[in-house]
């Protein structure tokens, strides 16, 4: 499994301006040994391709390369009157992380309401996973929120889509919501290439407070999981020491496997 860092974790020193997005990829390569970056397009904001081109330099040189681009805002490809402008949306994300020298995009979805509203999500996913095929690209689809909450849920979405860059993009905490976090990334982790291993807190004496890292680190590592835990830090505090804890967390599992 390669260990990478997410932009989100260090999202108050970027807002601040304390730390320049083009000095993160540097930043977590030297003070953590980590060589890959998921950045969320917020982070973006009125970026041209200029300074796309940049940024991916910086990156580049900083031996930290953006591996994935997330969208920031939940698309809704369930109503008819918004999914071809979210359709389109997806399209810019998936360009943009293309220039950037990602290898995948992730995405949220609005709740599909009914059958219909779902027929329309994956007829809109069917319209941008061969861009992303184009682009050499994944596609990943935020787990566990509607409508793919469920592993069963994330099977018939993959396989109504269809296409070899549809995949999934699970996440810790949301896994740990369903009450059987390890079983759920057991079971959905194979179609993914990134997951966001998240953390939202550490006790004193050491171990995260919320739910058991150990043991979801152990399931993916059971299943043979190769892809990218991004570490996404989601509890306030100092962003250094929280993603030092995560990891020294992560790496213990993966030794004791």
């Amino acid at each position: 499994m390669l260990l990478i860092a997410s932009s989100s974790t260090f999202a108050e020193r970027l807002d601040a301006g304390t730390l320049a997005l083009a000095d993160l990829p540097r930043h977590v390569h030297e003070e953590h040994g980590l060589r890959g970056l998921a950045l969320t397009t917020d982070r973006l904001a009125g970026a041209d391709m200029r300074r796309l081109d940049e940024l991916r330099e910086a990156a580049d040189k900083a031996v930290c390369p953006i591996l994935i681009l997330r969208e920031a805002t939940p698309q809704n490809l369930t109503d008819v009157d918004t999914v071809d402008e979210a359709a389109q949306r997806v399209q810019r994300v998936l360009h943009a992380a293309q220039r950037l020298g990602c290898s995948a995009v992730g995405i949220e979805l609005a709740p599909a309401p009914d059958e219909e509203g779902l027929e329309r999500v994956v007829e809109g996913l069917k319209e941008v996973s061969p861009v992303a095929e184009k682009l050499d690209l994944n596609l990943l689809v935020r787990v566990g929120l509607p409508p793919v909450r469920t592993p069963e849920e994330v099977s018939e979405l993959i396989k109504r889509v269809g296409g070899f860059r549809i995949g999934t993009m699970p996440d810790f905490e949301l896994a740990a919501a369903t009450g059987h976090g390890a079983e759920h990334l057991r079971r959905v982790a194979p179609y993914s290439t990134v997951i966001l291993a998240a953390t939202t807190g550490f006790k004193k004496g050491g171990g995260h407070q919320a739910y058991d890292l150990t043991a979801m680190v152990g399931a993916l590592a059971e299943i043979g999981f190769d892809g990218a835990l991004a570490l996404e830090h989601r509890g306030g505090g100092d962003p250094d020491q929280a993603l030092r804890q995560a990891r020294e967390e992560i790496e213990a599992a993966l030794e004791n496997v």
